[in-house]
Parts: C-alpha cells; sequence; structure tokens
C-alpha cells in the first residue's frame, strides 16, 4: 500500500452515489424480519447506513479498526464494534447482507487482505445470503476466484462508473452463498475471465438497473460482541449493570456526606476541646475580630509511670493515659500555637 493509504489505515470509503447504485441491485425486503447487514470494516458506518436505509432495514452491525471512525459508526448503525474484525464472536448464518469493502493491502499469510476478510467473514452469512464484494479489479486473484466459485452461486461483476473508476479500478461483485460447498470448475473459469476483462468490457454499475436478489432473514439466536476488551466501554457497561448499578454498592465506593447536625445545646469548652483533639474539627477555620485560625488536634496514648508503696514494698504502676493537643496556626501572622 502507498505511505498515503498506510497513513489512512487503508481507509477508501465508497462513494454515497456508489452506494445508492448498488441499493439498486437488491430488492426491498418485506418490514417485520430478521434482517441484519454487516460491514467488518465499515470506517464511519455511512456506506452501510446509506445502503441499508434504501433497503428500509435498521438492523446493521459494524467492525472498524481505526478508535475515532469506530465512534462515529457507533452513532449511526445499531451497533459497531472497535477493533480487529478478527476478535468478532458472533453466529454463523446470523447476517443477510456481508457487505464487504476490505483493505487493500498484503496479508504475509494469505497474501492478499481482500482475501482474507472474504474468507473469514463468508462463514457469519446465512446461506443464500447477499454478499457485495467491493475490490479493485486487479486484486481479485485466483484464490479468491476459487473461493467464490465453491462457495457463491449467482454472481454477477459490475465496475464503477467511469468517474470513479479511474481512481481504483474497483469492481462489485454481486453472489449469494451456496447452502454447500461445491467445486465448480465451469464458474471458476468464468470468474477468472472476468477478472482479466478489458475495463470496457465490464457491465457499469447503473442508476436504474432492476433488483435481481432478494434478502433473507439471518440466523436466530442472535449475538454480536468483541472479545477483545474496550476500557471505555467496560466502563460504560459497568455503569449500566453489575454491581456498580446497586445502590448499596455505589454508596459504599461513594459515600454520601453526611448532613451537618445542629446540637440541641451551646457546647461547652470541654466539649469543643473533645471534638478538636478527636480530629472531628481538623482544618477548621475560626475567625475573631479579623483574626484567622486554622485547628488541627490530635489524641495519642502514652504510658505514664508511678510508684506506690504497699505493705513496706515499693511497687511501679504503668497506667496508659490519653494525652490531647490542640494546634493553631495565626494565618495573618504564621504565628503557632500549641495548647495540651
Amino acid at each position: 500500500m502507498r505511505t498515503a493509504g498506510k497513513q489512512k489505515a487503508g481507509f477508501y470509503p465508497t462513494p454515497n452515489e456508489v452506494v445508492e447504485m448498488i441499493a439498486n441491485y437488491v430488492q426491498r425486503p418485506f418490514a417485520g424480519g430478521a434482517y441484519r447487514f454487516l460491514d467488518p470494516c465499515c470506517g464511519t458506518g455511512e456506506a452501510l447506513q446509506i445502503f441499508s436505509n434504501r433497503l428500509g432495514v435498521r438492523e446493521t452491525y459494524g467492525i472498524e479498526l481505526d478508535e475515532e471512525r469506530a465512534k462515529a459508526a457507533q452513532m449511526i448503525l445499531k451497533q459497531a464494534l472497535s477493533g480487529s474484525f478478527e476478535s468478532l464472536r458472533s453466529i454463523w448464518n446470523g447476517f443477510s447482507v456481508l457487505f464487504l469493502n476490505p483493505p487493500y493491502d498484503f496479508d504475509e499469510e494469505t497474501k492478499r487482505l481482500e482475501h482474507k476478510f472474504l474468507v473469514k467473514m463468508t462463514p457469519y452469512l446465512k446461506a443464500e445470503g447477499l454478499l457485495i464484494f467491493i475490490i479493485a479489479q486487479k486484486n481479485l486473484i485466483k484464490e479468491s476466484v476459487r473461493f467464490l466459485a465453491a462457495h457463491y452461486e449467482n454472481i454477477q461483476i459490475y465496475r464503477f462508473p467511469d468517474l470513479f473508476f479511474e481512481r481504483f479500478n474497483q469492481i462489485v461483485v454481486f453472489a449469494t452463498r451456496r447452502p454447500a460447498v461445491i467445486k465448480d470448475i465451469y464458474l471458476e473459469r468464468k470468474l477468472n475471465e472476468l477478472a482479466f476483462l478489458p475495463p470496457a468490457e465490464i457491465p457499469v454499475l447503473k442508476t436504474n438497473s432492476k433488483a435481481s436478489y432478494r434478502l433473507v432473514e439471518g440466523a436466530a439466536n442472535f449475538v454480536f460482541y468483541s472479545d477483545e476488551i474496550n476500557p471505555e466501554l467496560v466502563v460504560s457497561e459497568i455503569r449500566l449493570s453489575g454491581l456498580f448499578s446497586e445502590g448499596r454498592t455505589h454508596d459504599l465506593l461513594f459515600p454520601k456526606l453526611q448532613p451537618a447536625v445542629k446540637p440541641l445545646m451551646p457546647l461547652r469548652k470541654g466539649h469543643l476541646a473533645m471534638l478538636i483533639s478527636a480530629g472531628y474539627l481538623n482544618n477548621a477555620l475560626l475567625e475573631h475580630k479579623g483574626r484567622k485560625l486554622l485547628i488541627k488536634g490530635r489524641c495519642i496514648k502514652e504510658q505514664i509511670k508511678f510508684e506506690e508503696t504497699r505493705e513496706d514494698m515499693e511497687i511501679v504502676i504503668e497506667r496508659d493515659v490519653i494525652k490531647t493537643t490542640i494546634k493553631g496556626l495565626f494565618l495573618d501572622t504564621g504565628e503557632l500555637i500549641k495548647i495540651e
């Protein structure tokens, strides 16, 4: 990938005008069905949103590696995960449409990332579900052709209109997933021929095309989450559920301030001295005739010894006593006083 592409993390969103054209090839489904759309490299989610809005489907799910784009997708899709598509945990056969516009890049394991996305994400598509595979024509490698022929049928290939085709020479592969994998040598040969056709011989996407693909509902018992831990999502979930949401736990972690208690009778000097020395009035600021005194109290336990004579015997007795100390700091002069 070129340097500019790497800086964008391979992000080349499908133009909105092209998404509108792609939607024209799909029949609008009946309302109320469990139709779900998946875009495993959804970017900001705009392409999948436009596509789903045209077809009246609200169950839209995306995955995006870039955190900022994932946040944008979360605002417009039903659910968008931030992270790698390989962290997805969902059910197989759970989606009606796999909208796949993968990064145009190399991978050490599978050579082309486009092929890796195709192979890894196909099991999540329902049998007879619709694949929309957007790829540069030159990147439709033999391995991908062989996989498409074995796992998909009803395959049609169109290229982007001239205005958009010139940049990356992108094509769109429409296909429905086979109920079972087969080896279709004839289809594989035909796709290989299409992959190397001159651009002028590849049909162009049209705005007034006939809707030739219908949608099927996804499988039941649907789940959609990532096995990667996102700290922001964890905090959000904690606030919504679990022990944190219980008032008892919240009060233990964040105790409420106790209301001020006003004594029934004025406190005597001895009472004040006890409160101060016990630390209840630490850092209290007293004011008198314009002078400000900051006070702090302290209580410590000390041992004292004294002797007693009992039956002509000298006995040393040790006793624990509580020693109270009050310190005050005059803020105007810096004078420190100590009261024991």
